[in-house]
């Protein structure tokens, strides 16, 4: 990661890459913020994408700044540069102008979910050796505290439980991510903490609804319904996250529910432990008729399996989330039975 802080510290050349564009976006925009302490760079910045025909690029390096102590250039796309022209830039990397500020980008994942880098490359090798190179990536593991940094530079502190709901249903796009953060944090003006009712409208009602729905298929054992109303819900909302957060959510309040009912606490006091609606309890309750504890504690079992296989890659999504449909049923019905 640069860390690049003063006009000074500026290095000639910059190899930025790896899987998130978002976070290499972010690093551009940092240098360009310390180059403009040295003069607008209106004038002085020019932008390529390859493949394109490197003496133009080449020419934009030697051009001296204008009423600017720095000349920026960047290169989006390194990589499709043709072999003989990142040779050329190999040359020029050894002995940068003192002028210019270079920056060279190659973002993506290959195949195998692994940065989109050729690290045998002679342009790599010749950065990496000069102390060029930054990788930027995130870790799944380390989503929860991006999101953390992201609202304490916004002034605010995040509960548990939204950082929980933001880190799964937006993980894999960092800057869709941070635009919510964002519009959650104008939401919340006037307060620090942001709590799961300053995201409402992060979370798609419609969404909830339909999940409710298709849970409600699911314990009444009807799978082809079940698997119906699944491939519409994907077809409409692609948050693959965000999805496996509600169905955790819904069956985790059917069990809650469920355990209550068993216990014979009246519906006026239920719907306040389990804060929903009497209206909503109602319908709860109707789902609660066909299901068991047992049934219950097996789906969310088996729910956790298969996000175990989404976060892994392991197989397509739709084809995890159908998965988990028929066993769920067929799980269902074998205790039923």
């Amino acid at each position: 990661m640069v860390k690049t802080k003063t006009i000074e510290d500026l290095k000639g050349v910059y190899f930025l890459y790896g899987g998130e564009k978002y976070l290499v976006d972010e690093a551009i925009s940092r240098l360009k913020t310390i180059m403009e302490k040295g003069g607008d760079l209106t004038l002085n910045l020019e932008r390529f994408t390859a493949p394109c025909d490197v003496s133009d690029i080449l020419n934009a390096c030697f051009t001296p700044p204008f009423l600017s102590q720095k000349r920026l250039v960047i290169v989006e796309e390194i990589e499709r540069l043709a072999p003989s022209d990142r040779d050329r830039l190999v040359d020029y990397v050894e002995n940068p102008m003192h002028h210019t500020v270079l920056i060279m980008v190659q973002t993506g994942l290959n195949k195998s979910k692994k940065p989109n880098i050729d690290k045998r490359t002679k342009l790599f090798k010749k950065c990496d050796k000069l102390g060029y190179v930054y990788e930027y990536k995130i870790e799944q593991k380390n989503i929860k505290y991006w999101i953390k940094d992201e609202f304490l530079k916004r002034n605010k502190v995040p509960t548990d439980q939204v950082v929980q709901l933001l880190g799964q249903i937006g993980a894999n796009d960092l800057r869709r991510l941070s635009s919510e953060i964002e519009k959650i944090s104008l939401y919340a003006d006037g307060t620090k903490k942001i709590d799961m009712d300053h995201i409402r409208e992060v979370i798609s009602l419609s969404a909830e609804a339909e999940v409710f729905d298709l849970i409600e298929k699911v314990v009444a054992g009807d799978v082809d319904s079940s698997l119906d109303l699944l491939a519409v819900i994907l077809d409409e909302d692609d948050e693959v996250g965000k999805i496996f957060y509600l169905l955790e959510q819904q069956i985790s309040l059917l069990l809650k529910g469920k355990e209550y009912h068993d216990k014979g606490i009246p519906d006026k006091e239920m719907a306040g432990l389990l804060r929903i609606s009497p209206g909503r309890l109602y319908y709860l309750k109707t789902q609660l008729r066909s299901v068991s504890i047992e049934n219950l504690k097996n789906m969310l079992e088996l729910l956790a399996r298969a996000d175990h296989r989404r976060k892994q890659s392991l197989e397509d999504n739709r084809l995890i989330l159908e998965r988990f449909i028929v066993d769920a049923v067929a799980t269902r019905s074998e205790v039923a039975s």
